[in-house]
């Protein structure tokens, strides 16, 4: 199966004795890499952004709150977090600096957002806010972010057990 590399975005490199600190890189050649499968990395904004477009394409969504819109906040805020992280992980897996796809993953999402206001418009009994457009771009930008991170700690752990000495030192007082 065809996978592609996930890089990191920031490791902690160290040596032997101590950390030298942190630093935006990728991992080392001689590192092993987690993989993620192409058809998740690829297949996932893809799904979501099916997903946004079959809700918004719905003329009448259940109203669990009562009238009192922290159904749509929450939903935008939740679905668009979705769409950023998984825009920032395809392209960090593309090999995109982190700054640049988290960037990117954020303006795309955003304007998915905006292009899915537009379609709203055509939808009977929907209609446009910017406000939800507002609350698109904070959900890409924190599903962004946290997909960044856990890419993070995820190269960080793979780093870490890379990093162990292969010959621990043999106590041989016995």
């Amino acid at each position: 199966a065809f996978t592609l590399p996930c890089h990191c975005t920031i490791l902690r490199r160290t040596n032997r004795d101590h950390s030298i600190g942190c630093c935006m890189t990728q991992v080392p050649e001689h590192v092993s890499r987690r993989a993620i499968p192409a058809w998740i990395v690829f297949g996932a904004p893809i799904a979501v952004m099916a997903g946004i477009f079959l809700l918004s394409s719905r003329s009448h969504l259940p109203d669990l709150d009562g009238g009192r819109d922290i159904q749509s906040i929450v939903g935008h805020f939740v679905v668009y977090a979705a769409l950023g992280g998984s825009l920032a992980v395809l392209l960090r897996s593309l090999g995109w600096s982190p700054l640049r796809a988290l960037l990117v993953a954020i303006v795309l999402a955003t304007l998915y957002g905006v292009t899915d206001e537009f379609h709203q418009s055509f939808v009977p009994n929907r209609s446009t806010d910017p406000k939800d457009v507002l609350v698109d771009l904070l959900g890409a930008t924190a599903g962004a972010l946290a997909a960044m991170r856990l890419m993070d700690s995820w190269a960080s752990s793979t780093n870490a057990t890379s990093d162990a000495d292969p010959d621990p030192p043999v106590d041989e007082s016995f």
